[in-house]
């Protein structure tokens, strides 16, 4: 072990004893003296701090203990200071010592810490200015300190995410000697839990609020207003060095990356390194934003490709849906030319000012992109899905009005409906029964069209019998005279009219056939 590094692990300890003379290394009687006591100590305690104890110290010391309503009406009233005057315009109606949060299908989040984390979600999700990102204000809480090892910061960010910069920022050289990355590194990651404690809208609301309860967290334990400065000096500086006092400027400049925005430069075909390049911030800034919206959704682990997945699928089917084909839906999702790809990698900032100045340009997705997409996003053929999401909803239409097949064809050419499978074709006979049979539902399933029309119209006519609706009226509205009397023998056996009245007064079809071709 490196000297360098033996100092580093003796000066955790010595701060954990609260020790002052933290550098002095001369005395080895007394080091040694110090690292026995600190096995002994670290033994005992770490066989009793079970995870049952920490449970009741956070909600002790972090939740009930606080009243910090209590103490936040205090500290307005009775401190006349900068503080003081910041935090009459601060609502805490989303902290943790709020009994009821008012948040959307609250009985799916029956825990403090998940309502405050989908109110977070939520909140996101609404962003459509810069003024209206939430941020997350929480305690990052050392357990085997949990007196004054508390870090008290605000994040744009998942939690859970903020956690992980804290363990990378630990392994950076400009973070040595800080007490809560050393500590990252000697006790690990796992160590350290991280607590909501408020959820504010905007980047003032929740500095405010990270000063608020950073004072909170310096409270002396045996006072009831009073402070003991001593308490997190090596995690969270003291009240006159708090982040307010800098104005709100600190910390630079924050982008407004929002979930609206980034989910429509998706549906478009953008790639991550693309919206990347486009709000001038890394692929990981990004990627955070997505597992903020979506891994409600989608799980915690949840990435740029099922995000993109789930949003082009719906995309597809709207364009499909709109009787568009493969190669004119090819020319509705974009991506930025490959050129630039060279100097993001390198330098995102560069690539961003080039985007900024037009130089870098949007081009078109392939034809064969297109028939990739939609064999695995919807697991079929492009030509197929043109016909299930285009042309079945108006074949459907047709059936329940008993239009026959030669009247469908002509609606066809009415509406110039073409044959994707005969380039600049329009449907015929043959090509109609083809489609109807095997590819509007799944192969084989489907039938003629006249067997169809009988089976759409079933429910139809059963219903218009039992609301008796004559013969003849039913025949007008179908536009085919004697079509019900026939349809009445054919699909149900019935010699004339008033046996089927008769039947359908009292008794109902336990089954439709129909029902296999609905989605």
């Amino acid at each position: 072990m490196k000297i360098s590094s033996l100092f580093t692990k003796i000066r955790a300890i010595t701060r954990y004893f609260n020790d002052k003379n933290s550098d002095n290394f001369s005395n080895k009687t007394r080091v040694n003296q110090l690292l026995c006591r600190f096995f002994a100590n670290f033994s005992q305690k770490y066989k009793n701090l079970t995870y049952n104890n920490l449970s009741v110290f956070f909600n002790k010391r972090i939740i009930d203990k606080l009243s910090y309503f209590e103490f936040f009406e205090f500290y307005k009233q009775h401190f006349n200071n900068v503080y003081s005057e910041k935090f009459k315009s601060l609502d805490l109606s989303n902290s943790v010592g709020v009994k009821s949060l008012n948040i959307n299908n609250a009985r799916k989040y029956p825990n403090t810490q998940d309502k405050l984390l989908h109110k977070y979600r939520d909140l996101s999700k609404k962003a459509t200015k810069v003024e209206e990102i939430p941020y997350i204000i929480y305690a990052f809480v050392n357990k085997e300190r949990p007196e004054d090892g508390i870090r008290i910061g605000m994040t744009k960010n998942l939690p859970q995410i903020r956690a992980k910069l804290y363990q990378k920022d630990s392994k950076l050289k400009k973070y040595e000697g800080f007490p809560l990355y050393e500590d990252i590194k000697l006790q690990g990651i796992e160590s350290f839990k991280m607590i909501i404690l408020d959820v504010q809208i905007g980047r003032k609301n929740a500095i405010i609020s990270e000063d608020f309860f950073t004072i909170s967290f310096n409270r002396d334990a045996k006072s009831k207003y009073g402070f003991d400065l001593s308490i997190n000096l090596d995690y969270n500086k003291h009240v006159g060095d708090l982040t307010s006092l800098k104005g709100d400027e600190h910390s630079g400049y924050i982008k407004g990356i929002f979930f609206d925005d980034v989910n429509h430069l998706i549906e478009r075909g953008y790639e991550m390194l693309d919206i990347a390049v486009r709000y001038g911030v890394t692929t990981s800034t990004i990627l955070n934003r997505l597992k903020t919206w979506y891994s409600d959704q989608f799980g915690s682990n949840v990435g740029y490709k099922e995000v993109s997945t789930y949003l082009r699928t719906k995309k597809l089917i709207e364009y499909y849906s709109q009787g568009l084909m493969a190669h004119e839906i090819a020319k509705k999702f974009v991506k930025f030319d490959e050129d630039y790809k060279a100097t993001a990698f390198k330098d995102i900032k560069k690539a961003h000012e080039q985007f900024i100045s037009g130089t870098i340009s949007e081009k078109s997705y392939s034809l064969s992109a297109i028939y990739q997409w939609t064999n695995d996003y919807l697991k079929m053929d492009p030509s197929i899905a043109y016909e299930r999401f285009f042309i079945k909803p108006i074949v459907i239409s047709l059936l329940q009005s008993g239009f026959q097949m030669y009247e469908a064809i002509e609606v066809f050419e009415a509406m110039s409906i073409a044959n994707p499978r005969a380039e600049g074709a329009l449907y015929d006979k043959d090509s109609l029964f083809r489609m109807l049979k095997n590819r509007l539902w799944d192969t084989g399933t489907g039938k003629s069209w006249d067997a169809m029309r009988d089976i759409f119209l079933e429910p139809i006519i059963e219903n218009l019998i039992r609301r008796n609706t004559p013969h003849t009226k039913i025949d007008l509205m179908l536009g085919r005279k004697g079509f019900t009397a026939r349809y009445f023998k054919r699909k149900w056996n019935f010699n004339i009219f008033e046996d089927a009245k008769i039947f359908f007064a009292t008794n109902y079809l336990g089954f439709h056939e129909v029902n296999d071709f609905l989605d």
